[in-house]
């Protein structure tokens, strides 16, 4: 499943936007693993769902996704030990303050705007990846 490159999982039901994330998370030296809503992202990290798989270093997630909502998948991760300090970064195309104040009320770590080009989106997967994986300092994970 992973190549030795650190693990991300990215959350998105638009299939542009998502095979544009893939490519730019890529790019950046990740391996990606994909949910299309918030089921399979709660089926994918909840432990009792996915016994003994590998943990991302961190999620990517569209807020407006089916079945379950970005909102409530973060709520769900930040209540459950296990889960609770896999960083949730939100990647949406809403830049509304309303968004913002209740993505981090319900515990995500990081809000940023899905650019609308391939040039600036690699860009900022880049910089995500630089961040999560090369400077961010994660304590240990609960076993």
């Amino acid at each position: 499943m992973s190549d030795g490159n650190p693990l991300v999982l990215l959350v998105d039901d638009d299939t542009h936007e998502l095979a544009l994330a893939m490519r730019a998370l890529k790019a950046a030296g990740l391996t990606v693993e994909v949910a299309r809503d918030g089921v399979e992202a709660l089926e994918r990290l909840l432990p009792a769902k996915a016994p003994q798989r590998p943990m991302p270093m961190f999620v990517l997630m569209d807020l407006k996704l089916p079945r379950i909502g970005g909102l409530d998948v973060a709520r769900r991760l930040k209540a459950d030990p296990s889960t609770r300090a896999i960083p949730i970064v939100v990647f949406s195309a809403s830049s509304e303050a309303r968004d913002l104040a209740e993505g981090y009320r319900a515990g995500i770590n990081s809000y940023l705007v899905k650019p609308v080009d391939f040039d600036a989106m690699r860009s900022l997967m880049a910089q995500v990846a630089h961040y999560w994986s090369a400077l961010n300092i994660m304590p240990a994970r609960p076993r």
